[in-house]
């Protein structure tokens, strides 16, 4: 039995509120994907993230979108399916993540798959790129140099149609050019002395072209592939 002062309370409290509680389950639902969208920012998205930051502060143009069409000297390699997926271009210097379709008669072992961007599993090879247009005037027959220590398909010199010096090779880097007089040119820069030994490099034309396919796409790679770049041009 309630007594009078019991009676009175329950004419005060309130009635629980409908308003207030669909307030606090959206208060709640929006405070579970604000910490959804902030995991996925630093997770899956990170790199990405990272990126778009390293452009802004360089005034890169960032492309990830509409890109259809190689960039020369790359567009040679659309007879092998090369699909453009990310592209920064500053000027002269161009930097492209792109795939293509496996080399026919290129065997991808287990060994491939110790290779960070390449991945044996992948039936589209992914490639990392820097392409420089070279200064005013100075224009190069095709000649490259081939990490030795790759496996065959693993460099993206392997998608050009070259022949191979060896007489001009060392421990390092293969040389492979249109004819032996170019490969002589090549060996006989200091190219080879300024470029480390998991980079593939190409002269073909008005440019040159990097291939730092086996290090990660991520800022830190990009400025090094830049001064890397700065050093080889001066050199050739």
């Amino acid at each position: 039995m309630f007594s009078p002062y019991d009676q009175v309370l329950a004419k005060i409290e309130p009635a629980p509120s409908f308003a207030i509680i669909c307030t606090l389950l959206l208060m709640l639902g929006g405070s579970i994907a604000m910490f959804a969208l902030l995991v996925r920012r630093w997770t899956s998205r990170r790199q990405w993230l990272s990126l778009a930051d390293w452009a802004r502060q360089r005034r890169i143009k960032l492309q990830a979108r509409d890109l259809t069409q190689m960039p020369p000297p790359l567009t040679e390699l659309e007879r092998v399916g090369a699909r453009l997926r990310l592209q920064l271009s500053d000027g002269p210097v161009s930097i492209l993540q792109f795939d293509t379709d496996e080399r026919e008669n290129a065997k991808r072992s287990a060994d491939i798959s110790s290779t960070p961007m390449i991945d044996a599993a992948l039936s589209r090879p992914r490639w990392n790129v820097l392409v420089r247009k070279l200064s005013a005037g100075k224009s190069h027959p095709p000649a490259a140099l081939r990490p030795a220590n790759l496996p065959s398909g693993s460099s993206l010199i392997d998608l050009f149609r070259l022949t191979a010096f060896h007489s001009l090779s060392n421990d390092r880097f293969a040389i492979l050019a249109i004819d032996a007089t170019t490969g002589v040119r090549l060996s006989n820069s200091s190219a080879r002395a300024l470029l480390p030994a998991d980079i593939g490099l190409l002269l073909t034309d008005q440019y040159l072209v990097l291939d730092f396919s086996t290090r990660p796409f991520d800022p830190v790679e990009l400025d090094r592939m830049i001064s890397v770049a700065e050093q080889v041009c001066a050199a050739c």
